[in-house]
């Protein structure tokens, strides 16, 4: 065991994932991200997303099913690229600060050898990291939403790679079977060949 060290671990996690947006005023001293360490965040990233055009031909599959199956779709990777290139620093922690922590769903589940007491300390530390929050408005929650299709509905959808280079090609077939219940696709079976 170390449970023990739970509360430490916590702490060291949420001093380095939110600390340095929401303290500080812009001093890398007390906190705050270094105008180059954000630019070499935002180039790996990127980097990352512009290496998409290379990838294999599932993932791309992977990817276009993603994109016609969720209600509502997904960014594009052009949009989302288009995003971190145009992205500051200071657009990025005015977004943490006023938009990101202000408002947000806390949801947690702890495990082990903690009694209810800890729990509730350690939801309570992250209470106070996050610093006043109010709830996330239910329209604005996230969901995972499923289209679903009408029964004898197909969907065929075909997708030349950007890559012209890439010798390989890939089929995906995404079967829908039975109810999806609360939001998540709880009984539906993937099947990739």
């Amino acid at each position: 065991g170390f449970s023990h060290k739970v509360p430490e671990l916590l702490e060291a996690v949420l001093q380095r994932a939110i600390v340095p947006f929401t303290r500080g005023g812009g001093d890398p001293a007390a906190g705050q991200f270094k105008e180059e360490r954000f630019l070499k965040l935002q180039e790996r990233k990127s980097r990352a997303y512009r290496n998409t055009a290379k990838e294999q031909p599932y993932e791309l599959c992977r990817y276009l099913r993603r994109q016609l199956l969720c209600v509502g779709g997904v960014h594009s990777r052009e949009e989302i690229l288009h995003a971190i290139d145009s992205a500051t620093l200071e657009d990025v922690q005015a977004f943490a600060t006023r938009r990101l922590f202000s408002a947000c769903d806390l949801d947690g589940f702890v495990f082990g050898n903690i009694d209810s007491s800890q729990a509730k300390e350690l939801a309570a530390s992250v209470r106070r990291a996050l610093g006043a929050f109010q709830p996330l408005p239910p329209s604005e929650a996230p969901s995972h939403r499923v289209v679903i299709l009408e029964p004898g509905v197909e969907l065929v959808y075909r997708a030349q790679h950007s890559n012209p280079d890439e010798p390989n090609s890939c089929c995906m077939s995404t079967y829908l079977l039975g109810p999806i219940e609360g939001g998540v696709a709880g009984r539906s079976c993937r099947l990739a060949l």
